[in-house]
């Protein structure tokens, strides 16, 4: 850099003691306003020839006494800014570090106990796994020993709801069923004759064919039973179920006379399951029949006391699963 940029009085020393003349900006500056203006200096022919020059006033007790200029090369200039624009960067990069910092951090500590929280989440899930098994154990063992207080009654029922339940359940997969009603068939078909328990012996084992008036007190083991599964909380669903497998078709059955499809579909299925294991079952007043004439009965009675679809699904389900028929086969 030339001299004159180092000594910026040399540049002026010749003006000393001098009157000179009030240009536009130091007029400016003596009336209180600050100037700039990007000028050349013609007497330094090796230096930058662009420098800021800069007006302003000089203020004593509030008043304007004089004016002073200063001026800079425009390469000094640069550099200043230049430095600032690198010291802005650097605390606007150090800002950035500190949050990514920061957030960085945050994320840790919340995945940190998003993590526990899916931890206990598991541990939480498998304790109620387990408290679901063990209610359907209970749930299950209440079901066996109510089935084991009716068989325990009437010998000639023994094996009749097990027999029942495999075949009812297989015929409601065959139907496509939905799940809530494969889980109704598979529990509610083995209380479906829950409410003989009220039935009287006499009635319940007599060995011939019942009176009216026994005929009727024999019917009432539909409502008995819908009464008893209703006070169970976990078999509340299956009361109607209970209720209506003697429902006919066609509107002829008990305690209701239901018609069609107002009788729920587990009945209808229940009630073409539980027909056909009675005619090929023993009886004290009768032998079994075997599976070619139970099947001919059902198909009698196909559409007035049974339901034409569920009589149509379980001779398919004949053909397709004939091992689930080979004892009555045997009989």
């Amino acid at each position: 850099m030339e001299q004159g940029w180092n000594n910026p009085l040399q540049l002026r020393e010749k003006n000393i003691g001098k009157k000179l003349k009030r240009n536009k900006d130091l007029k400016s500056a003596l009336v209180g306003q600050t100037t700039y203006e990007f000028a050349a200096l013609p007497d330094q022919p090796n230096a930058d020839k662009r420098f800021l020059d800069v007006y302003s006033p000089i203020k004593i007790n509030n008043k304007i006494v004089g004016a002073y200029e200063v001026y800079a090369p425009i390469n000094t200039v640069t550099h200043s800014l230049e430095r600032l624009y690198v010291t802005i960067t650097l605390l606007l990069a150090a800002s950035l570090l500190l949050l990514w910092l920061a957030l960085n951090g945050l994320v840790r500590r919340a995945s940190k106990t998003i993590s526990q929280q899916n931890t206990d989440l598991h541990e939480l899930t498998d304790e109620l796994s387990t408290s679901l098994n063990d209610l359907q154990k209970n749930y299950l063992g209440t079901m066996e020993s109510l089935a084991s207080a009716v068989e325990a009654r009437d010998p000639d029922t023994k094996s009749h709801s097990t027999r029942l339940e495999v075949l009812a359940e297989t015929l409601g997969q065959t139907l496509h069923l939905s799940t809530e009603q494969k889980l109704h068939v598979k529990y509610a078909y083995a209380l479906h004759d829950i409410g003989k328990i009220g039935i009287p012996e006499a009635i319940l084992l007599k060995p011939g064919p019942l009176n009216p008036e026994e005929w009727q007190i024999m019917k009432t083991h539909a409502l008995i039973g819908a009464r008893i599964v209703a006070k169970i909380p976990f078999l509340k669903d299956l009361t109607s179920i209970v209720k209506h497998h003697h429902e006919r078709f066609d509107g002829g059955g008990y305690p209701d006379g239901l018609v069609g499809k107002r009788i729920p579909v587990e009945s209808r299925i229940l009630t073409v399951v539980d027909a056909f294991d009675a005619m090929t079952s023993d009886r004290p007043y009768r032998k079994a029949l075997s599976t070619k004439e139970a099947i001919a009965q059902l198909l009698v009675a196909n559409g007035t006391q049974f339901d034409p679809i569920v009589v149509d699904a379980f001779l398919r389900l004949r053909e397709e699963r004939s091992d689930l028929f080979a004892d009555e086969e045997a009989a």
